[in-house]
This record gives structure tokens, sequence and C-alpha cells, in this order.
């Protein structure tokens, strides 16, 4: 049918079979609306990626899958952080990310990941160790599925983040499983 569309003075495709039917009928006419053309770059790009977000209690992280067009969303890294802030609906989730935060910056250089964060971060960050842990790992957890990156480090208006509300941060940190939840 395509090869014939593509002719200026056709408009659509008949076809029949003699002595039988197509789907319940006798012929079957297909134009360009009719047909599902699959995009072979939009395939190639195409990527299941998890994203972490935080129960109702911010004890633990349950991962939900997306499907991304990594060539269409730009920079991977901002668009993950961005979908950790819209936690789907009606699934009981919520942003781990505290309100108001604001991305400042995100960039990886051998593997590590730098996220620059304003000062809502820590401003409206959760009580308790528990939250805060959930909150930095569901962050870290989201990015480090990515191939480049190893580990995440915090910035808050550019100055490396040494702590984290109740928490001490001495290093770099990698994806952790042992925050992943239970089956809701």
């Amino acid at each position: 049918a395509t090869t014939f569309l593509e002719l200026t003075e056709v408009s659509a495709v008949v076809s029949r079979a003699e002595d039988a039917l197509l789907h319940g009928q006798e012929e079957i006419r297909l134009g360009w609306e009719d047909l599902h053309l699959s995009d072979y770059d939009v395939q190639q790009n195409q990527e299941n990626l998890t994203v972490y977000y935080a129960d109702r209690t911010f004890r633990y992280l349950i991962g939900k899958n997306i499907a991304v067009n990594t060539a269409a969303v730009g920079n991977i890294y901002t668009y993950l952080f961005e979908q950790l802030l819209l936690p789907p609906q009606d699934s009981g989730l919520l942003s781990p990310i505290p309100e108001g935060t604001q991305l400042l910056g995100i960039s990886v250089r051998d593997g590590v990941c730098s996220v620059d964060l304003s000062a809502d971060f820590v401003r409206n960050g959760p009580a308790g160790a528990v939250a805060q842990r959930c909150t930095l790992l569901a962050i870290v957890n989201t990015l480090t599925q990515l191939p480049d990156i190893d580990r995440v480090e915090f910035y808050q208006n550019n100055q490396l983040m040494t702590n984290y509300n109740a928490l001490t941060l001495n290093a770099s940190l990698e994806f952790d499983a042992t925050v992943i939840g239970p089956v809701m």
C-alpha cells in the first residue's frame, strides 16, 4: 500500500481476495490515514528506564518503569530528575523531591554525576534520617541506571554538600537496593 500511495494520483489502495473475506469484508480500502508506520529511529532511541518514587511513609522507594525516547528528551539527566517531581497519578506514590527544589545544574564526569540543587532541597527536606535517605537514594537510584553514571554527589548552590539535614555525606552515593520497597 505504501508503494502505491507514494504516487500522486493514488489516494487509496483496495485489497480483495477471490472467494474470500478479509476481516469479514469483501475488500479493504487503505489510505495514508489507515496505515500505522513505525519510525525506526524512534524505536532505536526508545529506552525503558525506572524512576524511583517514595511510598506514603517515605520509608521505601518504589520503581516505576517509563519508556523514554532518548533522542527527543534532550538532556536525559535533567529529564529523569524532572520525572521525580511528577509521581504517577493514582499510584499512591509521592515525589521524593522536597517542595520548591530547583535543579540548578547536573553534569557527569568520570562516572560521577554532580547534582546541584537549590536551598529548598535542604530547607524543605523530610524530617528524620530514614526519609532523608529515601530522598537522596531516589535521585541516586534513578540516575545510576544510566550506563555512564556510577555514583552521584550532591551540591547546594554550587557547594558540595557534606550533610543532608540529619545525614552526613562523606562521599558520593551509589545505587542502593536496600531502600527499594516491597510490593505495595
